[in-house]
């Protein structure tokens, strides 16, 4: 019999769709019941989860990574692309994440992002498209961009001061180390070959070259100094001074 209706028989594909069929007709006859016991519930009995929560628990994924980019984090939902940021400025600091995105099909316009650990979690929200021209403007645009505006110069603010704690470690690296005090050494300048460790070692071997031309006279007057003594010795020896001098005669 089972072959003889093997082509309508269920795969476990079909009878997992069925068992959520089941289910979901279950839950329709039941929900009046539901949500009146739920009325009757005391408030210290109800718990509400956060949206992050409720994304993260219930969420759906895409089956792919996104990576931040320059609008924001690129996702494609049910074949449509959406755009989503924060003002959450952790999130720009982590920006060689792979996020995994979960997110609400009848809400796209909250999504979270996950990291592979679930360390790090964001909520994003789909990027505000400002209208073109002054006179597209309806309410709320003003204040959208107005939120943007503050955001920027908050973090250009943020920028200039963590700039600024950069000039100061480098400056102190330098104080500290004073053979790396020269231009070329703090700005890795290129000639225009684009080479920088060949002038860099060239400014190293110049000084060892100085080093070497040092010690080769050194050691040239050193042996020059030794063959005239050998010299001065020699002739001491052949020449017998003492037949040239005048004796002395009481």
């Amino acid at each position: 019999y089972l072959n003889k209706i093997r082509h309508s028989f269920p795969d476990e594909a079909g009878v997992r769709c069925q068992i959520e069929r089941i289910i979901e007709m279950e839950r329709a006859g039941a929900i009046e019941k539901y949500m009146a016991a739920y009325a009757e519930l005391q408030s210290e009995d109800i718990k509400l989860i956060t949206a992050p929560e409720y994304l993260f628990t219930f969420g759906e994924t895409t089956g792919f990574t996104n990576r931040l980019s320059a609008p924001g984090l690129v996702v494609t939902l049910d074949g449509q692309k959406h755009e989503y940021d924060t003002f959450d400025v952790a999130f720009r600091r982590n920006a060689q994440v792979d996020w995994t995105v979960k997110y609400d099909p009848d809400e796209p316009t909250q999504v979270l992002a996950v990291s592979d650990d679930a360390s790090l979690r964001f909520m994003l929200t789909e990027k505000y498209v400002q209208p073109m021209a002054l006179r597209d403007r309806k309410e709320g645009d003003s204040d959208q961009l107005k939120q943007i505006n503050q955001f920027n110069k908050s973090l250009k603010a943020q920028i200039t001061e963590g700039m600024a704690e950069d000039y100061r470690l480098v400056g102190d690296m330098f104080e500290r180390n004073p053979q790396l005090n020269d231009t070329l050494a703090k700005l890795v300048l290129v000639d225009s070959n684009g080479q920088h460790k060949d002038n860099r070692n060239a400014i190293r071997l110049k000084g060892a070259q100085r080093l070497l031309a040092k010690q080769t006279d050194s050691d040239t007057r050193k042996e020059d100094k030794t063959w005239k003594q050998q010299q001065q010795q020699y002739l001491d020896d052949k020449l017998e001074l003492s037949k040239y001098l005048t004796p002395n005669v009481d």
